[in-house]
């Protein structure tokens, strides 16, 4: 099944250790800015549709 992992960049290390331990090799992560805990409504809408491209892509790359 497509997947599109999105972490903030805190986190994307984290993710690509996670995916080399469980998928043995590079699996490509979608990444934003960090923090987004306190982000107001609309930045946060911004924020998502800034990445929408990168998880499109991802997923559309994984399906063919």
């Amino acid at each position: 099944m497509p997947a599109a992992p999105v972490v903030t960049r805190e986190f994307l290390q984290a993710g690509e250790f996670q995916a080399k331990a469980l998928f043995g090799g590079d699996y490509p992560i979608v990444f934003t800015p960090h923090p987004v805990a306190h982000m107001e409504k609309e930045e946060f809408s911004r924020l998502a549709q800034d990445a929408l491209e990168g998880i499109a892509g991802r997923l559309m790359s994984a399906s063919s």
